[in-house]
C-alpha cells in the first residue's frame, strides 16, 4: 500500500488491552530500541506515535508514560540505522547517557543526538516533537542553508 507523504503512520496503545500496551509499544519500536518499563507493565501504558516518512526525513509526534529506551550493542548489530535526530519535548523532561556523557534536558529545550552509538535514555511522562535525517541527509540541509535566489 502506498501512502501519501501527509499520512502518518500512527501507533496508539490505549485501543489495547491494558496489559498489552507496553509489549505492543516495545514491539513496535524493535529491533532499533529496547523499551525498560518504570512500573509494572500490567498497567495502562497509553502512548501515542504519529510518524510522517519524508524520504530521508522522517518527523513524528510522540507522547509516552515514563520510560526507560536504550540502544545497546544488540540492537546496532540488529539494526545499523544512523540518524540524527532533533527532538522537542513539549512537556517531560529527558535524561540521556552515553558512554561519554550524561545530560538532563528540560522541557522546551531542543536538543541534537544521534542513533549511531549505545544509549540509556530515560523520561518523565513526555509530549514531544521529533525530526530524524539520515546521515546522508546532510546535502538536505545544505541546500537548506544556502541563501535564496532574490534575497
Amino acid at each position: 500500500m502506498v501512502r501519501a507523504a501527509t499520512t502518518p503512520e500512527t501507533v496508539e496503545t490505549q485501543l489495547l488491552e491494558s496489559p498489552d500496551q507496553f509489549e505492543a509499544w516495545r514491539e513496535w519500536h524493535q529491533p532499533v530500541l529496547d523499551f525498560l518499563p518504570e512500573q509494572s507493565t500490567s498497567y495502562e501504558f497509553p502512548a501515542e506515535l504519529h510518524l510522517w516518512k519524508l524520504g530521508g526525513l522522517a518527523m513524528s509526534r510522540t507522547s509516552v508514560p515514563p520510560v526507560r529506551v536504550a540502544r545497546t550493542k544488540r540492537n546496532l548489530r540488529r539494526d545499523a540505522i544512523d540518524h540524527w535526530v532533533v527532538s522537542y519535548c513539549i512537556r517531560g523532561t529527558h535524561l540521556t547517557k552515553t558512554a561519554r556523557t550524561a545530560l538532563e534536558i528540560p522541557a522546551k529545550v531542543p536538543f541534537l543526538s544521534s542513533l549511531g552509538p549505545e544509549f540509556l535514555h530515560e523520561r518523565t511522562h513526555i509530549d514531544r516533537i521529533q525530526l530524524l535525517m539520515a546521515r546522508d541527509a546532510s546535502r538536505i540541509l545544505h541546500l537548506c542553508s544556502m541563501p535564496l535566489a532574490g534575497r
